[in-house]
């Protein structure tokens, strides 16, 4: 995915699924949270906002004083 194709329309919660979670947790595998960098289980990734999500979601705002 090109940074040309991200367009965040919606503000994304626990549950949510879809390519934009997808296309969140690998940013914020990159943004020092200890957050996993994406791989395929069973052939595809998984695009669920999950509780591990959540978690390195809520470092990262601490991180950058978010919130």
């Amino acid at each position: 995915m090109a940074k040309k194709d991200l367009t965040l329309v919606r503000v994304l919660r626990f549950g949510d699924e879809g390519k934009d979670v997808l296309a969140v947790k690998r940013m914020t595998s990159r943004a020092g949270v200890d957050f996993p960098k994406q791989v395929k289980e069973d052939g595809k990734f998984n695009e669920r906002f999950g509780r591990k999500f959540e978690t390195a979601i809520k470092r990262f705002q601490r991180k950058r004083g978010l919130i």
